[in-house]
């Protein structure tokens, strides 16, 4: 500020001192123009000089102005329409707040009318029209989205939407493939990808998904969300397992599947595929030993059966030895006193069977331990009216193995629906009530 003032006197005081100059000496000064030959003092040459300068400058400074005037209105009126387009938007998001689908649409479309370099304004009006009844007037919306990085993944997931609810696989799985380059990590698209390949039987590729978004879901999910990608997970390592083991690579399955029984001992399938892998490779020894350290997971029948069968003729006193190893973790649940019961009556053990049988009943009724009672019945006598009185109360009886199924049920009905579906989505739940659990008996 100071060096303001010092600089302002000197410069008046360097025009004063000039002033005074000219002023003591005049001069003259002679010019011909044009024929005329004009004679002046110097200093009202240099006066009249100083005018034409300020006055070019005053000019100049017009004409700048009046240029400009066009480029100032245009931006008045950008201004002013992006104000309008923002206050629309706001407006839609209200609208929509409130459930006013008809003012939504009105503002989003005066929202895209005014903000036409604005991609989120076309998103906005995309989204509004797909909960219209016609929703598929916003395709060309969201296709238009797709040629702005800011809003492509937005477009995708609309059209990828659209192709789902079409049961258009193959337009859907350009969508979701792209959308997933774009968001590697996304949850949503996981699960589709997994939905996609799976329902076309490309197990293969729908476990490398299935496999992310189970390990994604891990770390961030809910309760819910884990116990449904781990129930995901597991169907379609059966599904891609007894692909292999059907196209005799079973040198690739088993590994696989010694594996992910490890992982997930509480899903029989795996446990069911494993041991028919080994079957199949004549290894009895091996599908024994995993039918035995499945059963001390989950108590399931039909684990207890194969088992009893691959025993073969094995020496009574040895079968009754190694059933109670095999079932001593769950040694007074129904299912292995009706189990006892079996091996008993393959022992010939009959005393023993009944004793089983009976502590069972103390239990509750059940449809398998009536059957098994009938199953004794007509072993020790033929046709024994005894056996046909305990199937008469097996067909009102409860089935109370169904606890210890293992998932089983519920893995079969994913498998039907793969194929009982024809509109691809992502749907499927598993029932409540397929955590494994002790009965409430």
């Amino acid at each position: 500020m100071i060096w303001r003032t010092l600089v302002f006197f000197a410069a008046l005081l360097a025009v004063g001192v000039g002033v005074d100059y000219l002023a003591q000496t005049p001069g003259e000064l002679t010019m011909v123009w044009f024929g005329w030959e004009i004679t002046t003092t110097a200093s009202f040459a240099m006066v009249m000089l100083g005018i034409l300068m300020v006055l070019i400058v005053i000019l100049t400074r017009v004409y700048s102005w009046l240029d400009d005037v066009p480029r100032r209105l245009r931006q008045s009126y950008k201004a002013k329409n992006q104000q309008q387009g923002f206050e629309a938007f706001a407006s839609t998001m209200q609208s929509l707040a409130i459930g006013d689908q008809k003012q939504a649409l009105k503002y989003a479309k005066r929202a895209q009318k005014l903000l036409p370099q604005l991609p989120l304004a076309e998103a906005l009006l995309a989204e509004t029209m797909a909960q219209e009844p016609d929703s598929k007037l916003a395709i060309p919306h969201y296709a238009r989205l797709l040629d702005s990085p800011q809003t492509s993944s937005i477009g995708l997931r609309g059209l990828l939407t659209f192709a789902l609810s079409d049961g258009d696989s193959e337009r859907a799985l350009t969508y979701a493939e792209e959308f997933y380059q774009k968001n590697p990590s996304s949850v949503w698209i996981l699960e589709v990808l997994t939905n996609i390949y799976s329902r076309q039987h490309q197990f293969d590729k729908a476990l490398g998904y299935v496999e992310k978004w189970h390990k994604i879901t891990t770390r961030k999910g809910t309760a819910e969300q884990k116990k449904q990608t781990e129930f995901m997970l597991a169907c379609i390592r059966w599904q891609y397992a007894q692909e292999l083991v059907t196209t005799e690579q079973r040198d690739k399955a088993i590994p696989l599947l010694v594996k992910w029984v490890k992982e997930q001992p509480q899903y029989i399938i795996l446990s069911l595929l494993l041991v028919n892998a080994y079957i199949q490779d004549d290894k009895q020894d091996k599908a024994l030993k995993t039918l035995v350290k499945t059963y001390k997971v989950t108590p399931n029948r039909d684990i207890a059966i194969m088992w009893l069968d691959l025993m073969g003729n094995a020496r009574e006193d040895i079968l009754l030895k190694k059933a109670d190893a095999m079932l001593a973790p769950w040694q007074d649940t129904m299912p292995s006193l009706i189990f006892k019961a079996k091996v008993a009556i393959k022992a010939r053990a009959w005393v023993e069977a009944r004793k089983n049988l009976e502590k069972a009943l103390l239990i509750g009724e059940d449809r398998t331990l009536f059957q098994t009672f009938a199953e004794l019945e007509n072993t020790q006598q033929h046709n024994s009216p005894n056996a046909a009185r305990w199937l008469r109360r097996a067909l009102v009886a409860p089935d109370r193995q169904q606890d210890y199924d293992g998932f089983k049920t519920e893995c079969e009905q994913w498998r039907r629906s793969l194929q009982e579906a024809t509109v691809v989505d992502t749907s499927f739940n598993i029932p409540k009530n397929n955590i494994l659990r002790l009965p409430a008996y």
